[in-house]
């Protein structure tokens, strides 16, 4: 409601065409996004010629239909100006970047190793007892989103430093108000579009199995989609099948995206440098070091998606180092908890609901590294296993007239048992079903 509130504010203010090319953030990133399509809007001007002038959206919906055009162009040409992209874009670019970098990171085991020794810095040590240790986390996740942006763009101004060094004066540029000296900065500005195809990569990669689980409640949603109690397709009672997609598929799926949107990266960058330089022998030169960063980003991306399938999970707070051994909490308001309450169905079955506390569904990590407060409940009927649950609410078919035992077991992601001082961090409930 608040960002709707500012959106709203924000074209009224600014008005609507202007405020969502330049205030709306996600309309800034689709924009971004949208030049490495293949297709492009012109509008046919006077002085544009047959083919058109490039148009963004809402030029090309104010223009007659006689005056539009759409055609097919390559992927990413789109990103190759004829000008310098303002400072805003450099930011904005290297944001994107980032903050989905972090991200990834966040969920290895080499961030909860980093935490760990976080909190044993003195000035720092005494933070997850003033504010626990769920907050402490997302404290120090949210330092290390902000932190991160900025270690980006240190490293690119290096490079383009480097590049700045290296390159000679040249009046040949087909970039518009070139200087005859490039910058750093400048040169950040003018290489910077061409990291887009990375951000999209790597978008890709770190999303494609949250698309895919959670992208599944569509599917019950397009038969109630306003909470009626409705059937209108008959896939109301859909259940997320999160063995759509396996972890073989995201990594292979991620190699590919990584190393092709890297790939794109560096072509682009060439083109450009072509056009700014105005000679093959100073282009060359100058893609070095951009060469470099980009096989280093390559790396860097390839080892956080690998990290929870090659590593050893390190232990959270656990009194042995086993691998199949529980992780153990300490007790107190911080551990995680969970608790079970059956509502019957309308239809059939029970509906079970699991209220937690310090703790997060997470089927996008399934089979991946453990990682504090999230996970899944196992879920078992008569000490039978019935299955993994990864969210609030499971659907309980009907049961053999008689006594019996519904129990959830909070699990990590690589499905150990949660603990605390020794115990099981588990609810049981029992139901009787009468002889109808």
């Amino acid at each position: 409601l608040l960002y709707s509130a500012i959106t709203w504010l924000g074209m009224y203010a600014w008005g609507i065409e202007n405020w969502l090319r330049r205030g709306e953030t996600f309309a800034v990133l689709f924009r971004l996004f949208a030049r490495f399509a293949p297709l492009e809007m012109r509008v046919v001007t006077p002085i544009s010629g047959p083919r058109g002038a490039l148009a963004d959206a809402g030029s090309f919906r104010a223009a007659r239909r006689a005056d539009r055009r759409l055609y097919l162009r390559p992927y990413g040409v789109g990103l190759l100006t004829q000008f310098v992209p303002p400072a805003s874009v450099l930011f904005f670019v290297l944001l994107v970047l980032s903050s989905v970098s972090f991200d990834g990171f966040a969920e290895t085991p080499a961030w909860l190793t980093l935490f760990q020794w976080i909190v044993t810095i003195p000035a720092i040590g005494e933070l997850p007892n003033a504010v626990g240790l769920d907050n402490a986390n997302t404290l120090l996740r949210t330092g290390g989103l902000i932190a991160t942006p900025i270690v980006f763009f240190v490293v690119y101004l290096l490079v383009c430093s480097i590049i700045a060094l290296v390159i000679p004066r040249s009046h040949l540029s087909e970039i518009d108000g070139a200087p005859a000296r490039w910058t750093a900065f400048g040169l950040a500005r003018l290489f910077v579009l061409t990291l887009v195809p990375i951000a999209i990569a790597y978008h890709l990669s770190h999303f494609i199995s949250l698309l895919l689980i959670f992208g599944q409640q569509i599917i019950p949603l397009v038969s109630d989609p306003f909470g009626f109690g409705w059937n209108l397709f008959g896939t109301a009672d859909y259940q997320v099948d999160i063995a759509i997609v396996s972890a073989r598929f995201v990594w292979f799926f991620s190699i590919a995206a990584i190393v092709i949107g890297h790939i794109a990266a560096v072509y682009l960058a060439h083109v450009m440098a072509l056009r700014a330089f105005g000679e093959g022998r100073a282009a060359r030169r100058s893609q070095y070091p951009m060469l470099v960063l980009m096989v280093g980003y390559t790396m860097l991306s390839l080892w956080i998606l690998a990290q929870p399938i090659v590593e050893g999970t390190p232990e959270f707070n656990t009194a042995e180092a086993t691998e199949i051994g529980p992780i153990d909490y300490p007790p107190g308001p911080d551990a995680p908890s969970i608790r079970i309450t059956l509502h019957r169905d309308a239809d059939e079955g029970w509906n079970l609901q699991l209220t937690t506390t310090n703790f997060r569904f997470t089927p996008e990590n399934a089979g991946g590294a453990a990682m504090p407060f999230e996970g899944y409940a196992q879920l078992s009927i008569d000490g039978d296993p019935v299955g993994r649950v990864y969210g609030p609410w499971f659907h309980i078919g009907p049961l053999e007239p008689g006594a019996h035992e519904i129990a959830a077991v909070l699990s990590s992601n690589d499905h150990r048992a949660f603990t605390s001082d020794g115990d099981v961090i588990a609810d049981t409930v029992q139901l009787f079903v009468p002889d109808e």
